[in-house]
Order: structure tokens, then sequence, then C-alpha cells
């Protein structure tokens, strides 16, 4: 009898958990604080690569005082209201817009360069490996319980866009189509 998609998902589900959970070892086995080591050498890079070093250390020195005249200028506010306290706090504080933009530009950049750093090392490279075929799961569990029309066009579709289907993926597509009856 073939597999329904609560049963898909179910499965999807399961294997999600023990692909994080080697994940999760593959990183711990390397270092203790290897995804943040990472994610700091990323950040380097890439401030180095776009040039934004010196902007960085400006925007925070600035960041720094304004929390500084933040706090200061609360304080004030806090201290002269005190005879008139209403009980509604209404300061907000808005970040720049063109800063939100850089921001978004080095988040994007640090993911790919964290994918470089994973790819220097042969346990990089594992990792590397495994957040792929939990991203491909969905697709791996639909091979491996299809018939063999969707693997074949599948196989093609791989080849027309160049792209290497991942290992599980590869296992998938050589399971016999009755099993699944």
């Amino acid at each position: 009898m073939p597999l329904t998609v609560k049963e898909k998902e179910h499965w999807k589900y399961r294997i999600e958990k023990k692909i994080d959970k080697a994940i999760e070892r593959a990183y711990r086995e390397q270092a203790k604080d290897l995804r943040r080591l990472i994610r700091q050498e990323a950040e380097e890079r890439v401030l180095k690569r776009l040039g934004l070093e010196d902007y960085m250390k400006q925007y925070e020195a600035l960041e720094t005082q304004l929390k500084s005249l933040r706090l200061q200028q609360e304080k004030l506010s806090e201290d002269t209201a005190q005879p008139f306290e209403t009980g509604r706090d209404e300061s907000r504080y808005l970040r720049e817009h063109g800063h939100r933009l850089i921001e978004s530009v080095i988040n994007r950049e640090v993911a790919e360069t964290e994918k470089e750093i994973l790819g220097e090392s042969e346990a990089g490279r594992r990792i590397l490996r495994l957040e792929r075929e939990r991203e491909e799961l969905t697709d791996t569990i639909w091979l491996a319980t299809s018939p063999v029309q969707i693997r074949s066009l599948w196989k093609d579709f791989t080849a027309l866009v160049t792209e290497e289907p991942t290992e599980l993926q590869v296992q998938a597509m050589t399971y016999d189509p009755t099993e699944n009856e």
C-alpha cells in the first residue's frame, strides 16, 4: 500500500530530526564553539570583501554613543516626568533604513561565506552534505515513493539544470516501485 501524504510528512519529520542531530554532533566533534567561530570568521571575511570594516566600526561606535544618550535622555525624562506620571511608555527608536539594507546584504553574504568556510574541511563538507539532505528531504521521500515516470522526470530535470541529486535521492531512485504497493 502506498504511503499517504501524512505518513510521508511523518517520515520527513523523523529523518529531518536525525539529520539535525548528526549536524549538531558533527559541529560538537570539531570544536566547542564551531558555529560561533565560523559565523565570526564569515562576518570578518564579508566585511573585508565588501569594504565595510570602517563603516561598521564607525556605526557601532555611534550606536554605543546613541545608546548612552538614550539612557541619559530616558533618565532625564523619567526624573522630569515623575510629577506628571501617566503610566504610558511612548519612546520608540527607529533604525536607519540604509543600515538595515547594509545589514541584510552582510547577513546574506555571511551565510554564503559560512558555507565556503565549512567547505574548507572534511568535517565541514560533511555538515554541508547533511544540511543539503535536510533541505531536499521532501523531494527525496516523494522520489522514494513515486512511480518510475516521476523518477525519470526528476533525473532528466536535475540533468537539465546541471544539479546533482543528493546521496539519498540517488539511492531513492534505485528502489523498486513495486515495493511501495
